[in-house]
């Protein structure tokens, strides 16, 4: 992890479609083990075209703004009439991770919401992933009994 991070030289800003290529770039970089990118969906322009499309990125000042995270999301009206912001993907870089970074790309996207008027924000996460849940907890997330509930069954 650079200590870049520790001293505030990480900065959040607007994600920007020129973004989306150094976002793959970073994933790839770091190998299969262990990606940048938490949840295996190819990102494409389409993330953030929509109007209601948003994200946030993370850069390290201190080495020529390379990019060491991000979150992107889309704001929805929900089925009993309300809007909710669905967060589609986020990722911290392997060097970057355990320093809040991911909470401050969180807190840039709770702003955003209160600043439109959305009261809710959401994010459908796989049980697997233990890490992923535990931060979402200590963001204040909790689990949400909706009124959809996914069946499969195998043929």
């Amino acid at each position: 992890m650079s200590k870049n991070a520790e001293k505030g030289e990480v900065t959040i800003r607007p994600m920007t479609q020129d973004d989306i290529e150094k976002v793959l770039a970073e994933d790839k970089s770091t190998g299969t083990d262990d990606r940048f990118i938490t949840f295996a969906m190819p990102i494409t322009v389409d993330h953030l075209v929509e109007e209601t499309a948003f994200g946030f990125i993370a850069e390290d000042q201190s080495k020529g703004a390379k990019i060491c995270g991000f979150l992107t999301g889309v704001i929805r009206k929900e089925p009993e009439g309300t809007e909710a912001a669905w967060i589609h993907l986020t990722g911290v870089h392997p060097d970057y991770r355990h320093h809040g970074i991911g909470t401050r790309l969180a807190e840039a996207i709770f702003e955003y919401c209160r600043q439109k008027g959305v009261k809710s924000v959401r994010i459908n996460v796989n049980w697997g992933d233990a890490s992923l849940l535990t931060w979402l907890g200590t963001l204040g997330f909790g689990m949400s009994l909706g009124k959809l509930v996914e069946f499969e069954r195998t043929v």
